[in-house]
C-alpha cells in the first residue's frame, strides 16, 4: 500500500492546525529539549485515538541517513501503522548521521523517552526503540 502522498498532504495541512487525524490516530508536531546540551528537538507524536488510560507501550523511531524532513513520510507512515496497533509513537529529528561530528542521536532518543513518560497524557510503562539504516546506530548507542 502506498500511503505517502496522502500523508504528505495531511502533514502539510497539519502544520497549520498543529494536529492531523489519520485512520483513528492523531499526528502532532511537538518539541522537547535535550538537557545534555540544550538542543531543542522537533518530533512527531503519533497516538491512537480513544486509547484508555491503562498501561501503554511506546516506540521511538529513529530515521536513517538523510534529513528528518526527507524521511518524514516514512517515519510518520510507520508511526500511524503502529498507532493503529495501540502504540504511542515518537518520531524525533534525532541528530544521527554524518552531518553531526559527535554521536548525539542516542542522547536525543534518551530525552525523547523522558518526554514520553513526563509530558504526554498516557501512562507509558514500556518504551521500545527502533531505527532504520543509520538511525540504528543511535539506537545501538542508547543500549
Amino acid at each position: 500500500m502506498n500511503f505517502t502522498k496522502p500523508i504528505a498532504f495531511l502533514l502539510i495541512l497539519g502544520f497549520f492546525i498543529n494536529a492531523t487525524y489519520i485512520a483513528d490516530t492523531k499526528v502532532e508536531l511537538v518539541e522537547y529539549e535535550n538537557y545534555d546540551d540544550g538542543h531543542v528537538i522537533k518530533a512527531y507524536l503519533i497516538t491512537p485515538i480513544n486509547l484508555p488510560r491503562l498501561e501503554q507501550q511506546a516506540v521511538i523511531y529513529s530515521h536513517g541517513m538523510g534529513t528528518w524532513e526527507e524521511k518524514k513520510q516514512e517515519g510518520v507512515g510507520l508511526g500511524i501503522e503502529l498507532a493503529k496497533k495501540k502504540y504511542v509513537v515518537l518520531y524525533p529529528d534525532a541528530r544521527n548521521g554524518l552531518e553531526y561530528p559527535t554521536r548525539t542521536g542516542a542522547s536525543d532518543l534518551h530525552w525523547g523517552a523522558r518526554f514520553l513518560r513526563q509530558n504526554t497524557n498516557f501512562n507509558i510503562q514500556k518504551i521500545g526503540c527502533m531505527g532504520s539504516s543509520y538511525g540504528n546506530l543511535a539506537v545501538f548507542d542508547l543500549v
